[in-house]
């Protein structure tokens, strides 16, 4: 499969599909490093995440499978049954995004929010959420707006809101405008199709 190609599909997969294609390329990194910096550019924000999310991990695997382990072994029924309860394992995650991580975590988080959002446990997927909010810079905003576009879980769908409240606000303001505009536009068409039935 032409790199180009693989790269582009890879934009596109969820799930256990996704991750066997990014262990892939991931190992293939001679050639992915010529031309990831292409996607690092593009216009396609999903291109240009995704090539992020490669980059981290090419440049970060050690760390982000750290941190997958360590999220792996909390005990959720444990710390759900604390005083404090889950939100314990949270405020940990952002403190240290805001202490030692900064940065660095973000692609990996992108990657849960826009890749594993429906397939694991909600509690995880707002972990990240915390970690994105912990380290605020405008490039988390698209992938944000995507999970609040596409979760169905209310829990998923409010942390998101919390974090986008968390990015810088003159940025976010400005995408939330267009997407309303959007939304406005085709709630019109909808109104407009309506009619025609009556």
């Amino acid at each position: 499969m032409v790199q180009s190609v693989s790269f582009e599909a890879l934009a596109q997969l969820r799930g256990r599909l996704y991750l066997e294609e990014r262990n892939r390329l991931v190992q293939s990194q001679p050639e992915l490093r010529n031309s990831i910096q292409t996607y690092l550019l593009n216009d396609t924000w999903q291109l240009r995440i995704q090539a992020k999310i490669i980059q981290g991990w090419m440049a970060e695997h050690g760390f982000y499978s750290d941190i997958m382990s360590q999220l792996d072994a909390v005990d959720f029924e444990r710390e759900r049954k604390t005083a404090v309860g889950i939100a314990r394992i949270w405020d940990m995650y952002a403190l240290r995004t805001q202490r030692d991580y900064h940065e660095k975590i973000l692609p990996l988080a992108w990657e849960v929010i826009i890749k594993f959002h429906d397939a694991w446990p909600n509690w995880k997927v707002v972990a990240f959420l915390h970690m994105i909010g912990a380290a605020p810079v405008e490039e988390s905003i698209e992938p944000v707006l995507y999970l609040l576009e596409e979760a169905e879980d209310p829990l998923l769908k409010s942390a998101a809101s919390q974090t986008l409240a968390k990015l810088p606000r003159e940025a976010v303001n400005k995408r939330l405008t267009v997407l309303e505009a959007k939304h406005r536009a085709l709630l019109r068409g909808i109104q407009e199709t309506r009619d025609r039935f009556e």
